[in-house]
């Protein structure tokens, strides 16, 4: 849903980018961050076309509350900081934790028992997220703006963990139906793995 307001914004303003890589996190397609878009992102006219989908009426409801509340609209931050007890700073009006950075902590060895949930599924496509997907490949495509596709590298776990929920079976299906139909150009297909130290996190 992003990358559909993104490009539209662009194509309006009239600098439409010439082409788009496309390197999105596969979990994208299953997370629904409606409230997320509404509060923080879109624009009036740009709430009125997520509420005329008619996909997620609550969640959508959800999002106006938390646009006119700024207790729910930066809970994720506020909560972080009654629970560090840190010093706060304001990046763009929004407070955050003044935390040490990621490099001076030691990172975890990530294991099958303690990856996140959305590791241990196949992949999952929301019909509101996809939705707005295939906005986005109509909106490129009927703009003349080719779309290459790029998979990102995973940690070995990560990929074990999906291997045995047939996630990237599901996935590849997927990728190979939008090429066939024309939406996309592969760049890279499949995921490359790569050891845990080039990554800063789990995903």
């Amino acid at each position: 849903e992003f990358p559909y307001f993104f490009l539209k914004r662009e194509i309006d303003s009239g600098i439409a980018p010439k082409a788009i890589i496309y390197a999105p996190s596969p979990h994208t397609f299953a997370s629904l961050r409606i409230p997320l878009l509404i509060a923080g992102f879109c624009s009036w006219p740009e709430v009125y076309t997520v509420g005329r989908e008619g996909l997620k009426p609550m969640e959508v409801l959800y999002g106006v509350i938390c646009r006119f509340s700024y207790t729910l609209r930066n809970r994720d931050q506020i909560a972080g900081l009654i629970k560090t007890g840190h010093a706060v700073k304001t990046v763009d009006g929004v407070f955050v934790a003044d935390t040490p950075s990621m490099a001076q902590k030691p990172q975890p060895r990530w294991t099958l028992e303690t990856l996140d949930a959305r590791y241990k599924q196949p992949f999952l496509r929301q019909p509101f997220n996809e939705d707005f997907f295939m906005k986005f490949l109509g909106l490129a495509k009927s703009n003349g703006i080719p779309i290459y596709w790029a998979t990102l590298p995973v940690m070995p776990v990560v990929y074990e963990s999906r291997s045995r929920h047939e996630f990237q079976n599901g996935y590849y299906g997927f990728l190979d139906v939008l090429h066939s139909s024309g939406w996309i150009q592969l760049l890279q297909r499949d995921f490359v793995i790569w050891d845990e130290e080039n990554f800063k996190d789990q995903s």
